[in-house]
C-alpha cells in the first residue's frame, strides 16, 4: 500500500516543524551563551584579541609568533628542552589514559604537539624513563612515577642497620646507667636504715 499525498504532506510538515524547532532552540542557546559571555566581559576580550592578532598577521606575516600576545613564550622555551617535552608527553599520556578528549582538544593546540615537537607514546615514555616492567598497566605513568618516588623517599628515611644498632646501644647504655643509679640509691637507703636501728631511733 503506497503512501498517500496527504500522508506525504503531513510527513514533510512534521519534518519542517522539527527542523524549525531545533533551529529556534539552537538560536536561543547561542544568544544565551553570547549574552552571558558579553555580560562577563569575556566576549569583548576575545574579540579584541582576535582583532589584534588579525592585524599582526596582516602586517608581520611569518613573524606573527614573536608579536602575538597569545603566544606563551615560557611554554615554548620549556618545550625546547628534553625534560620539557617529556613532561608534556607525560601530561598528554595522563589525559589520553582517561579519555579526556575535550581537554586534549585544548591541550594539543596550546602546546603545538605534533608541530613544534613530537608526542612520545606510552611505550616510548616507559623506555625513556626506565620504568620497564615495573609499570602498572592500570595506572597512568604520572601515577607510577609518584609511586616510585614515594618508595625512594621511604627508603631514604628508613634507618640503616648501623643507625639502628647505635640507637639500641644508646638505649641499652641509658637503661644500664639508670639501673646502676637505682641500685646505688637502694644500698644507701639500706645502710641508713641499719644505722638508725642500731642507734635506737
Amino acid at each position: 500500500m503506497g503512501v498517500t499525498h496527504t500522508q506525504a504532506l503531513k510527513s514533510c510538515n512534521f519534518s519542517e516543524v522539527m527542523s524549525t524547532t531545533t533551529t529556534e532552540e539552537d538560536t536561543e542557546l547561542r544568544d544565551l551563551v553570547a549574552a552571558t559571555l558579553e555580560n562577563s566581559g569575556i566576549l569583548g576580550k576575545i574579540k579584541a584579541q582576535l582583532r589584534a592578532n588579525v592585524y599582526v598577521a596582516l602586517e608581520e606575516g611569518e613573524n606573527v609568533k614573536s608579536k602575538s600576545k597569545l603566544v606563551n613564550q615560557n611554554l615554548i622555551d620549556f618545550l625546547s628542552t628534553t625534560n620539557g617535552r617529556l613532561v608534556a608527553s607525560l601530561v598528554r599520556e595522563f589525559l589520553e589514559f582517561f579519555d579526556l578528549d575535550f581537554t586534549l582538544a585544548v591541550f594539543d593546540p596550546e602546546t603545538n604537539i605534533g608541530k613544534d615537537f613530537k608526542y612520545r607514546e606510552r611505550s616510548k615514555l616507559i623506555d625513556a624513563l626506565g620504568l620497564t616492567e615495573l609499570t602498572d598497566k592500570k595506572s597512568p605513568l604520572l601515577s607510577e612515577i609518584m609511586r616510585l618516588s614515594k618508595v625512594s623517599v621511604l627508603k631514604s628515611e628508613s634507618p640503616t642497620p648501623t643507625e639502628v644498632s647505635i640507637e639500641d646501644d644508646q638505649h641499652t647504655s641509658a637503661q644500664t646507667s639508670l639501673n646502676e643509679d637505682l641500685n646505688s640509691k637502694s644500698e644507701i637507703f639500706d645502710k641508713s636504715d641499719k644505722l638508725i636501728f642500731r642507734q635506737g631511733f
